[in-house]
């Protein structure tokens, strides 16, 4: 009788580790397809911010991961969800939306450094509005 508790506690340990190590593989492979998505974007320097992963909420097969970018050496930052989708063992962006209206980073130069504001603290430009005019703007 005590092995058959032992064996039970044994399988019932094996499980919720299991549990456990499919929920951080998912976890990996929700950020691998993040950054997949915006390495696959050639308008952006990935390099010049860092990411991070907020909060992963995972409904069977689809997933919401709130993830927010902060400039490298800078004040900007910004925050999306990102809408996933598994396919098989695969993870894929579907959809990403700004949370709230906090979508702002610092004015930049020709080579997208920041530029220094006039006073310091003063509030960074709405990155929208810069979104705004460069789908505005016609293709060259």
């Amino acid at each position: 009788m005590m092995k058959l508790k032992i064996l039970g506690c044994v399988l019932l340990l094996g499980a919720f580790a299991a549990g456990c190590g499919s929920k951080a593989g998912d976890n990996d492979a929700i950020r691998a397809a993040i950054n997949s998505h915006l390495a696959g974007r050639n308008n952006l320097n990935t390099s010049a911010f860092d990411t991070e992963i907020q909060k992963v909420d995972i409904q069977g097969d689809e997933a919401k991961a709130d993830v927010a970018f902060h400039v490298k050496g800078g004040p900007g930052m910004m925050q999306l969800t990102y809408n996933l989708k598994k396919t098989g063992s695969t993870w894929a962006v579907v959809e990403s939306n700004p949370i709230g209206s906090n979508f702002t980073h610092p004015a930049l130069d020709a080579n997208g450094a920041p530029v220094p504001t006039g006073a310091p603290g003063a509030p960074a430009p709405d990155i929208m509005d810069a979104v705004r005019q460069k789908m505005a703007a016609p293709a060259k």
